[in-house]
């Protein structure tokens, strides 16, 4: 079972940035916060409590208002301090300190704040956070974690990538899927869908590409949306890229592992339309890129005639 499908079945999900434990509720209302989310809410807040913080109303939101004020809370122990609310869909608790900060109001709004916090404030934090995420998953609550690499699984890291950051099961949703999970034809069919040669590409095709070094890859392509293709070429955590269905094409046999003319040529191109960007000069920059494509079509065109006369 894959980890949007576990977050489907179960209904419920937390993850975790820097600071920040992010909580999604099961069958959430989206009008209003339902009775057992705030049971919920209220034992995390009684788990906080258990570890020493003192847990109050949000000073600063009950000056501004009234009625919104008994959905957010202040918490503090020692140099720790939270910000946490409740809503409808679900719950944030943020930690943070202001004994070692850069920015000039509050660590709060620090970037990097589990790196900047002391030795004990940090495990302190660690450790509320695992009493929290010991609740969460004896809940039935699934940990969504960010997916980094398109190995071994190139459809779960596409899902990821497509799904809204506030509601991770959405990747999966967002197209109309094949039975193979990928996105239909009908999805990708408004956009280019043919590789330089002017073959369709499909999802899991066998495709080559050069890079802007003239380094020749084989590998899979797969996703299509906006034209742009995962292309997955080995086995490692950093093994794919993201291409235009125009950069793909079959390479002749004994076709040169390396083109330092195509890299040197490449370079000087992509020099000079990054410096017409720059300056805004965007009528030499759209030149620039008509020549790019018609140089890759002229390119492929000649690897495609190479083939057939091969055959």
């Amino acid at each position: 079972m894959t980890q949007a499908q576990a977050i489907q079945k179960s209904g419920g999900s937390w993850r975790i940035h820097d600071t920040k434990l992010l909580v999604q509720w099961p069958n959430a209302i989206p009008m209003h916060v339902g009775e057992d989310s705030r049971k919920k809410f209220g034992h995390i807040l009684k788990l906080l409590r258990d570890r020493g913080f003192k847990v109050t109303a949000d000073p600063e939101i009950k000056a501004r208002s009234l009625l919104i004020s008994p959905s957010y809370r202040y918490g503090r122990r020692g140099d720790l301090q939270l910000n946490t609310h409740v809503y409808p869909t679900g719950a944030e608790f943020h930690f943070y300190q202001d004994t070692n900060r850069t920015h000039a109001r509050s660590g709060r709004y620090d970037f990097d704040q589990r790196q900047k916090m002391p030795y004990l404030t940090g495990k302190l934090f660690d450790l509320v956070i695992r009493d929290i995420e010991r609740y969460l998953a004896g809940e039935g609550f699934v940990k969504h974690t960010k997916i980094e690499t398109a190995n071994p699984d190139p459809l779960a890291y596409f899902n990821a990538h497509w799904s809204m950051s506030s509601d991770p099961t959405r990747g999966p949703l967002r197209f109309k899927r094949g039975a193979d999970g990928w996105p239909a034809d009908s999805e990708i069919n408004c956009w280019d869908r043919k590789d330089a040669d002017g073959i369709v590409l499909n999802h899991g095709d066998t495709r080559h590409y050069r890079n802007h070094k003239g380094q020749l890859f084989k590998g899979r392509v797969y996703g299509g949306i906006n034209g742009r293709w995962l292309y997955v070429y080995g086995p490692g955590a950093r093994d794919f890229t993201h291409v235009s269905n125009w950069e793909l094409f079959t390479a002749a046999p004994g076709a040169p592992r390396r083109d330092f003319g195509k890299a040197k040529r490449d370079a000087r191109l992509d020099k000079d339309l990054q410096a017409a960007l720059k300056d805004k000069d965007y009528g030499k920059a759209a030149k620039l890129i008509d020549v790019i494509k018609r140089l890759a079509e002229r390119e492929n065109s000649v690897a495609a005639a190479q083939v057939q006369q091969a055959a």
